[in-house]
């Protein structure tokens, strides 16, 4: 991967959050190929799940890097659920990058500017949607 992974929120996490977090990230930076993130409902599992698929997206040169990543859940509805938020937030990231709520976590770390990462998520949302069968 090269660079370090972390993730930075405008959002306070409780410590069994922090936890968890700290975790998946430590995982990502020592190069494990799987994990396992498990919460209650409404503590953020989405929301993470999402930026971290998403994040892996935009800093991989692959332009076909959705065909690579497994992100699974228990049902159908969840599955569908996750697709949309990182549909929404690519679309959100390649139209409106301000109002995204991830850009905080791509822009300095990932992009030096916004344009930049409104450019990649452009790519990346277009590769996708031009290939959805494969996502």
């Amino acid at each position: 991967m090269g660079k370090k992974f972390k993730i930075h929120s405008p959002y306070s996490l409780s410590p069994t959050q922090k936890d968890s977090v700290n975790a998946l990230t430590r995982g990502l930076n020592e190069g494990m190929d799987a994990q396992t993130l498990l919460g209650i409902t409404g503590s953020g599992k989405t929301f993470n799940l999402a930026r971290t698929y998403i994040r892996l997206l935009l800093q991989n040169e692959d332009p076909t890097a959705y065909r690579h990543i497994l992100a699974v859940t228990f049902t159908n509805k969840a599955t569908d659920e996750m697709k949309s938020r990182i549909l929404k937030e690519l679309h959100r990231l390649s139209t409106e990058p301000g109002k995204s709520q991830y850009t905080k976590d791509f822009v300095p770390s990932l992009f030096p500017t916004e344009a930049a990462l409104q450019k990649k998520a452009e790519d990346v949302l277009f590769n996708i949607l031009h290939d959805y069968s494969a996502f």
